[in-house]
């Protein structure tokens, strides 16, 4: 019976000592497993920006593309600008308000309804986004009246179709392209098109002729223009190899443990045999002990102590290398990137360290220049409702339709206020002056009554709360009373009469 309890005691050890094995192994492969897919992981973000960042054998309209999906800077201002864009295009009206009737406030009335049906201000978004990322704009015309935007990466524009067949060949005539007379898309590949002039609109960021060679190797003046974005190129290219080599540095540089186990343990003379034994059994032991510490430690959570023997000493091994602070750097990029593009930094962020003038210099120049990409991309959306109104009734006089084109910043919005104010106070301005410089109509007859009558209420509550004691002069209110120093006190010049009730 004896026997067969030890045979069942082994066999349970036996187990026991496999479990072990078999955790310690399956604990020891996934935290090995751990630090791959770390090493990995950092791997696959280097290699990711890398390949994103090979400039050098992208196209242009790639670069420019990939600069608004994954730079913050760069896609938030884009988003920024486009979005005020929309918000720019106000209400319709004729060029000449004297001639206003009937049939044309129908007219400004079906090209508001219009303007809704196809989304005008979305359609200003996303034909301003593409304007200032790419610095051209391509629209085919279509039966239709819908606006197709052509993809700038396939469109080629030539002077004449002979260009083409050169191009295939490989021969480049001297002279160079001046004229777009031709819009080819996909030229060179399959579903290659040609657009003729009457058929297309090409829209410029910039109209200043400058040279600039088309993806077909050609040279050009005054064809194409610059994108706002081919200047960030190389700040970003420099931020994107920064932020590299930051990751690499800090994952290098992470402060570590250094665990020293004292040596005494092993020394020779605590082992038996001649020299050679005595240090292949002092070997073996203490790699056995480092072993077994490690594994103790590969599965402790961060903020655990240690429990070791005095021969056991802990230290913490921190980098001692100077390095540059990446932070200051980064920042000095991205301004460079706010200045290339004409965007500052408070318009995006709303973040400034600058003073209530300098946001207001800075809040006109984005209006600005806000009113000038709208106003480049008003005549294809203004030109498409007049179309759309002539199917309507032919009658309506659609050449005399236009669109406001306003966009006023909180901080210009509150510097108009006080103009207007001021403008009030001069007394040499008429009320529809003062109101036009914010943009408003005219008061109506209607509207002025109004006004008169709050005005009457207000003086009426002024006068019921005035003291009904002593009244000199004739006057309405109450004077307050005045002593020889009092007198003195209560100056009474024109300025403060005017704003006394009781002058």
């Amino acid at each position: 019976m004896s026997n067969k309890m030890d045979r069942v005691r082994r066999q349970q050890e036996a187990h026991i000592k496999h479990f072990a094995s078999l955790r310690m192994s399956t604990n020891t492969v996934a935290q090995s497993e751990k630090v791959a897919a770390t090493k990995t992981l950092q791997n696959e973000y280097i290699a990711q920006w890398l390949e994103l960042s090979d400039f050098l054998n992208l196209d242009e309209c790639q670069i420019y593309e990939q600069f608004l999906v994954w730079e913050p800077e760069v896609g938030g201002s884009i988003d920024r600008i486009s979005t005020m864009v929309g918000e720019s295009f106000k209400e319709f009206a004729i060029r000449d308000m004297d001639k206003l009737d009937t049939l044309r406030e129908d007219m400004i009335k079906e090209a508001g309804y219009l303007a809704e049906e196809i989304g005008l201000r979305n359609n200003a978004e996303v034909l301003s986004e593409i304007l200032y990322t790419y610095g051209n704009l391509f629209i085919e015309k279509s039966e239709d009246l819908t606006l197709d935007i052509l993809p700038n990466r396939y469109v080629t524009l030539v002077d004449d179709e002979q260009r083409i067949v050169s191009a295939v060949r490989g021969e480049f005539p001297e002279n160079i392209i001046m004229k777009a007379n031709k819009l080819v898309l996909y030229e060179g590949r399959y579903g290659q098109r040609i657009i003729n002039k009457d058929k297309f609109i090409h829209i410029k960021y910039k109209d200043t002729p400058i040279f600039w060679n088309d993806s077909r190797g050609r040279q050009t003046f005054g064809v194409y223009s610059a994108s706002p974005l081919h200047r960030v190129i190389m700040p970003i290219w420099r931020k994107r190899m920064t932020n590299l080599a930051d990751v690499m540095w800090r994952f290098k540089n992470v402060p570590r443990e250094h665990h020293q186990v004292s040596s005494e343990m092993f020394s020779l003379d605590k082992y038996i045999g001649d020299n050679n034994t005595k240090r292949a059994a002092a070997n073996a032991e203490a790699v056995a002990f480092l072993t077994s510490y490690s594994a103790g430690l590969k599965n402790q959570v961060s903020d655990q102590g240690y429990a070791t023997l005095d021969t056991v000493k802990i230290e913490m091994i921190e980098s001692h290398n100077q390095y540059m602070q990446t932070n200051e750097l980064i920042d000095q990029i991205n301004q460079e990137i706010w200045t290339a593009m004409n965007m500052p930094k408070s318009m995006i962020t709303g973040e400034s360290t600058s003073s209530y003038a300098s946001e207001l210099v800075i809040a006109n120049y984005v209006s600005q220049k806000i009113v000038q990409i709208s106003s480049k991309i008003k005549p294809v959306i203004l030109s498409n409702i007049r179309q759309r109104l002539k199917l309507i009734n032919s009658a309506f006089p659609v050449d005399e339709l236009d669109i406001k084109i306003e966009m006023n910043m909180a901080a210009t919005k509150l510097e108009t206020l006080r103009q207007m104010a001021i403008m009030g106070q001069l007394k040499v301005f008429t009320d529809d002056e003062i109101r036009d410089e914010d943009g408003y109509k005219p008061l109506t007859d209607t509207q002025k009554a109004e006004l008169k009558e709050k005005a009457k209420q207000e003086v009426d509550m002024k006068q019921t709360a005035l003291p009904s004691g002593n009244r000199v002069d004739g006057t309405k209110g109450a004077k307050p009373p005045q002593t020889p120093q009092s007198d003195v006190q209560h100056s009474n010049d024109q300025s403060t009469k005017n704003t006394r009730t009781d002058k």
